[in-house]
Formats: structure tokens, C-alpha cells, sequence
């Protein structure tokens, strides 16, 4: 057991030491020698052999992506931590348990869902040509029930074939894993492209994928901004992306010419709207919550509160207080405090505050050391919106 201990620890400390990247390039999953189109060809020879489509192919490879979260969750905490310094919780709750949780839905009704649907409604287009002709002196109400006695009406869904899977950078295992789920579920092969910017938890998933899933089926691909450019450039037969509305422009511009069909999963504002007779305390601890989990770099967690200057002046105290029960007197000294995910994204956010004309109400010390923000900024509006 000690044993096991010991080189899950030095296996651990390789993965991040092999996860520092030069600037100048990528580590890749595959070989320097195989190009993208390559790949994409593999995969496509493999989904038209016909072997991802029965049900015990897909099972086999869902249990085999349940074992590599579960046999390497030290490994996926490491690189989590590494990235946007994690801490443990929210690394199971948000990452691990999520994808697990996902996984186990997935196995439970794959067989359900590959079922032929029976139970469907009928219409005139659905009937057979030589029963329409017979049925000319029928009422058209009853056309439809007389055509139940001759044809049979059902839907049996198939997958689709080679689907890209671009992953984002503030949650990258969970946004790369949870769509795979769904493509291994519904028989396709597919790329995974993670986020770059989350280097460590990249490669770990480049190492990982090939040695648990069959690699005649699935690949990850890794590098930036214009190797996922030269990516776009092939036909795939659907594309997952998570992110931000500038590159899933460019994304649906790139999929246009091969009528690919794209699911988008995008961020937006989430303004938090305080009013009325409410227990304050409580809304505080639930701001805070959502706010500070990952550091607020969720597409949903709260941009900004809206609420009348009485229930400011009862809030700011209670975010005081709680602030110090979840994360002690001096919040960054805490261990579950996170980062934000780049020196980059760090100066975009310090440049925001910067250029806003709120002053600080709770905080206000910030370290690009170590890329951490720990101050609540706050104006007066009236209804409108014009600042005072």
C-alpha cells in the first residue's frame, strides 16, 4: 500500500513536470509525424467499419473512460491545482463527481436509447401511396387512423460519425469529458481538443485518452489558436464547442461550407437582482458562493448585484462576514481560494477594475505573483444606469 502511495506521488510530480510548455510549441498527443487530416481519416475508416455502433462497443468504452477518472482522480486533482490552483473540493464537485455522475446516467440508459421510439404520431405523409389513392372518398380525419392497419412508423437514431469536441479552459475537464460521454453513448468516433491555456490538465488528458479508449476511435489533438484554425479547415459531422462568442463565430464560419452541424455552449452576463424582504445573511452566503467558486470563472457565476442602497448597506457587512467564515481572515492566504487562470486574463480583469469608477467596498488587495484579485468593487446608480 506505501509502495503505491509513493509512485502515485512520483507519477503525480511527473505528469506537471512533463506538462511545462516552451513557447515556441505544443506537446501533442499524437506524432509529430501524423497530421490532423491523418487522424481525422483514421477515425473516419474506423466509424464507417461499423464497430462503434453496437451496444456492447459503447458500454465497454464508457466503462473504460469511468476507470480513468476514477483510477487517476489524485493525477486530475494535481493538474487541476496546477492550472487554476483548485483546491480539492471544488475539483471533485465541479470536474470529477460531475463527469462520474454523467458517466453512470450514460451506462444506465444506453440501452434505452438505442431502442427503437415506437410510439410516434402519424400523418398523411407517412402513408403509402396506394392506400392514399384508395383512401380519396375516406374523411381526412380518418386517413390517418385507417393508415395504422398497413404501414409502421418508428424513429431509431444513428450516430452521426467523426465529431470535434473543443473544449474550455475554466472548467477543462469536465467540458472535454461530458460531451465525449455523449459521443461514445451515441456511437460516434471522436477528436477532443482541449484547452491550451490549462497546459497541465491537457496533456494529462493527451496521456490519458489513448491508454484507456480504443485509439482507432478516439484522439486528442492539443495545441493553440491556429493549429485549432487548421483543425476547422476538415469536415467533421458535428462540432461541440464551449467558450467565448468571438470563436464560435469564426467556429460556425468554418463549418458553414460543410453544413456541419454545431452545438455552441456559450457564456453572457449574470446579473444578481436583490430586492424585497429577504434574510439577507443567506443571500449573501449564496453571492458569495456562487462568485467565488472557481474564482468566478464560471459562465454563470454572478457579474455584478443589483439591489437598493438600503439592502447595500445591510449586504456589505454580511458579505464581510461571511468572506471571513469561508475563507478565513486573509482570503489568499486560504487553500480553497483559486486563481484566475493566466497572468493575461489576470491584467484584463485589474485593467477592468482599474478603468471602473466603483470604488472598493470589501477587500482590496491583489497579487499578479501569483495572478490573485481580492476586492469587491461598488458604484451608485440610479435605475437608469447613470453612475453617481
Amino acid at each position: 500500500m506505501g509502495e503505491g502511495l509513493i509512485t502515485l506521488r512520483d507519477r503525480s510530480k511527473e505528469w506537471l513536470e512533463r506538462a511545462t510548455y516552451d513557447h515556441l510549441g505544443y506537446l501533442r498527443a499524437e506524432s509529430e509525424m501524423a497530421s490532423q487530416s491523418e487522424v481525422i481519416d483514421r477515425l473516419r475508416a474506423t466509424f464507417r467499419s461499423g464497430v462503434t455502433f453496437p451496444e456492447q462497443f459503447r458500454m465497454t468504452q464508457l466503462q473504460n473512460l469511468l476507470s480513468l477518472v476514477e483510477e487517476n482522480e489524485q493525477l486530475i486533482q494535481d493538474a487541476l491545482h496546477k492550472d487554476l490552483h483548485k483546491p480539492k473540493f471544488e475539483s471533485v464537485l465541479s470536474e470529477i463527481q460531475i463527469t462520474l455522475n454523467d458517466l453512470y446516467f450514460a451506462m444506465e440508459n444506453l440501452r434505452t436509447w438505442m431502442q427503437p421510439e415506437y410510439n410516434i404520431g402519424k400523418n398523411l405523409v407517412q402513408i403509402p401511396s396506394t392506400f392514399t389513392v384508395n383512401c380519396l372518398t375516406l374523411p381526412p380525419f380518418t386517413m390517418a387512423q385507417h393508415a395504422t392497419r398497413m404501414d409502421d412508423c418508428f424513429i431509431r437514431r444513428e450516430p452521426l460519425g467523426v465529431v470535434l469536441i473543443i473544449g474550455a479552459w475554466n472548467y477543462p475537464l469536465h467540458l472535454i469529458l461530458l460531451p465525449l460521454v455523449a459521443a461514445i453513448a451515441a456511437g460516434n468516433c471522436a477528436i477532443l481538443k482541449p484547452s491550451e491555456i490549462c497546459q497541465a490538465t491537457e496533456q494529462l488528458l493527451a496521456e490519458l485518452i489513448p491508454k484507456y479508449l480504443s485509439q482507432d476511435c478516439y484522439a486528442v489533438l492539443c495545441g493553440g489558436a491556429e493549429d485549432t484554425k487548421s483543425l476547422l479547415k476538415n469536415k467533421f459531422d458535428h462540432i461541440f464547442y464551449t467558450g467565448s462568442q468571438v470563436v464560435a463565430r469564426s467556429i460556425l464560419l468554418a463549418a458553414a461550407p460543410h453544413l456541419t452541424p454545431v452545438t455552441l455552449e456559450l457564456g453572457g452576463k449574470s446579473p444578481c437582482f436583490i430586492y424585497g424582504h429577504i434574510d439577507i445573511h443567506k443571500a449573501a452566503k449564496r453571492l458569495c458562493w456562487s462568485k467565488f467558486f472557481n474564482t468566478g470563472q464560471s459562465c454563470v457565476a454572478p457579474d455584478y448585484v443589483l439591489c437598493t442602497t438600503q439592502t447595500r448597506d445591510a449586504l456589505l457587512p454580511a458579505l464581510r462576514e461571511t468572506l471571513r467564515t469561508f475563507y478565513g481572515p486573509d482570503p489568499g492566504a486560504s487553500l480553497d481560494m483559486g486563481r484566475i487562470v493566466t497572468p493575461r486574463h489576470w491584467r484584463r480583469l485589474m485593467d477592468m477594475l482599474e478603468k471602473s469608477k466603483g470604488k472598493v467596498v470589501i477587500g482590496g488587495e491583489s497579487r499578479e505573483e501569483d495572478r490573485y484579485i481580492g476586492e469587491f468593487r461598488g458604484m451608485a446608480c440610479d435605475w437608469c444606469g447613470t453612475a453617481s
